[in-house]
């Protein structure tokens, strides 16, 4: 699995709207544009959604961005080098997940067809050092999240205010 992490790949229909977003781990991200994908399929790493029938992305270029592939996080980047992420309180991944998520490169392009890549050097350090019995990311002991249950529970009411 941890071969696997390295990679979030994913393609889709998009809306008629282009949005384009280039990052090179969280301390460089620029986007622009806006589009809710209608139906995508990819690989999100073990601890995302595998496939979602919605991704969302908008941004200004150089101003800010926000992303979400189907599943949490929400990464959201306040300018070029300041980015958060907001987790689901009931699938928050390990610590080190965390860490190497801020570490990303890649792109996502959408217009009318949506194609995100990305590469995380990070996992693929906890992928070679597990050959020799290491795991950097403490991320093989931790469970997966089941997303097709989480998708089937309804959520509790929020109040109204």
């Amino acid at each position: 699995m941890d071969f696997a992490d390295c990679f979030d790949i994913g393609g889709g229909v998009g809306g008629a709207v282009p949005y384009v977003r280039v990052k090179v781990t969280d301390y460089f991200v620029v986007g622009g544009g806006e589009v809710q994908t209608i139906f995508a399929l990819g690989w999100h790493g073990r601890y995302t959604g595998m496939g979602t029938p919605v991704e969302t992305g908008k941004g200004v270029p150089f101003a800010w961005n926000e992303e979400c592939a189907g599943a949490p996080p929400m990464v959201m980047t306040q300018s070029p080098f300041v980015t958060t992420r907001e987790y689901d309180p009931a699938a928050t991944p390990c610590r080190g997940t965390e860490f190497a998520d801020r570490f990303w490169i890649g792109a996502w392009l959408t217009w009318g067809l949506s194609g995100r890549f990305g590469f995380n050097p990070v996992e693929l350090a906890d992928f070679l050092a597990g050959w020799f019995g290491l795991d950097l990311l403490k991320d093989d002991e931790a469970e997966p999240v089941d997303w097709q249950k989480r998708f089937r529970e309804k959520e509790p009411p929020r109040p109204v205010l």
